[in-house]
């Protein structure tokens, strides 16, 4: 049986990746895809490249990722706005080395394990910025898929947990690393105490999607933010419950 490990959205969260990291070293995948935004909008972007700098990995970028290289190049934030401003302090803590990398992902990863086809990508094939819900019409999806042909699309961006069959295909998302998003009964959006990522197995090409939740300490997240130089860092901290 091969296993492919799919994570995304780590947004420098180097706390909620090492739980992951621990995990996957556990599990030995056959192979590991990260889906984007591996350094915005957290407290510690240096080490989560560094730490990703030493994985056999396959990297798509993010539309975050997009926006720590304009930062880096002079693109200033618009002002007030927190998370552009934590995003343009990421890109200063980044050595050329590390934007390289972060410059080498592509936008769209596709291989084939035991004949079974994977695409891979951030929002859509089409733009890091599509967000493919499971609500999302049918026509819609077929938009933003269209040119591509694949068993498994894989992709991030929502930050929301999703296995949702298309067709023939499974369109997966397998939420985030650093930033999962969920909803209280009042619908107010929190970041609960977990980072998500997904396992799929292929055996004959037989499927199975496995979403997974894995904790992590929420001291341990206040602490990276409040021993860091990041900006609005009780504004990133507030939403940890």
């Amino acid at each position: 049986m091969e296993t492919i490990a799919i994570i995304s959205d780590i947004h420098a969260n180097h706390v909620a990746l090492e739980t992951v990291l621990s995990d996957l070293d556990r599990i030995c995948p056959t192979q590991v895809v990260c889906l984007g935004d591996v350094a915005a909008t957290g407290p510690g972007p240096g080490e989560v490249i560094r730490k990703l700098l030493s994985r056999d990995w396959k990297f798509v970028r993010g539309n975050c990722d997009d926006a720590i290289l304009r930062y880096a190049a002079g693109v200033t934030p618009p002002p007030g706005d927190e998370h552009f401003e934590i995003d343009q302090w990421c890109s200063t803590q980044l050595s050329s080395r590390e934007l390289a990398f972060v410059a080498s992902s592509e936008p769209v990863v596709s291989f084939t394990v035991d004949d079974v086809s994977l695409c891979c990508y951030h929002g859509s094939p089409k733009s890091n910025l599509d967000e493919l819900l499971p609500t999302l019409p049918d026509d819609e999806v077929d938009r933003c898929l269209r040119g591509h042909s694949a068993m498994i699309y894989a992709g991030g961006h929502t930050h929301v947990q999703m296995v949702r069959r298309f067709r023939e295909a499974y369109v997966i998302n397998p939420g985030s690393v650093g930033l999962p998003f969920a909803f209280d009964r009042d619908s107010s959006e929190f970041k609960p105490l977990w980072a998500e990522y997904a396992l799929v197995h292929i055996d004959q090409k037989e499927l199975a999607v496995q979403l997974r939740r894995i904790p992590v300490s929420a001291g341990a997240i206040h602490a990276a933010a409040n021993e860091s130089k990041m900006p609005h860092k009780s504004w990133w901290t507030s939403a940890w419950r």
